[in-house]
C-alpha cells in the first residue's frame, strides 16, 4: 500500500492555506475584482457622512414616520419634500450598498475557501 504524502496544505506569508483550494483559485479568481469593489465603495463612501449621510437621513425618515404614522408631535421641520419621497430617494443608496455588501461577500467567500480544516 503507498501512502499519498502530497501535502494538503501550502505555506504562505498569510498563514497555511489549503493546497487544492489554491489550485483552483488561480484558475479561477480575477483578484482585480477586489480593487473594483474598493472604487465601489468609494462611490458609496459619501452615503456615510457624519453631516447629511445615510445616518441622518434614515433618523430623519424615523422622525417623520413617527410623526405620520403614530401621530407623534413634530421633531423635525417639515420641507418640500413628501415622505414618501423621501422614502424613495434613500431607497437606491440603500440599494448601491447592499449590492457592494454582497458582491464583496461573495468574494470574501472564496478567499475562505483557502482554509486548510476545510
Amino acid at each position: 500500500m503507498k501512502l499519498d504524502l502530497t501535502p494538503t496544505f501550502q505555506v504562505t506569508p498569510y498563514g497555511d492555506v489549503d493546497a487544492k483550494a489554491l489550485e483552483s483559485l488561480r484558475e479561477s479568481v480575477d483578484t482585480t475584482v477586489l480593487l473594483k469593489l474598493v472604487e465601489r465603495f468609494d462611490q458609496c463612501r459619501g452615503l456615510f457622512a457624519d453631516e447629511g449621510g445615510l445616518r441622518d437621513r434614515l433618523l430623519r425618515l424615523h422622525s417623520m414616520a413617527h410623526t405620520v404614522i403614530n401621530s407623534a408631535p413634530l421633531t423635525v421641520p417639515p420641507n418640500d419634500t413628501d415622505i414618501w419621497e423621501f422614502a424613495e430617494g434613500m431607497i437606491d443608496d440603500l440599494r448601491c450598498i447592499e449590492s457592494l455588501a454582497r458582491d464583496a461577500a461573495v468574494e470574501a467567500e472564496k478567499i475562505a475557501t483557502l482554509s486548510p480544516g476545510q
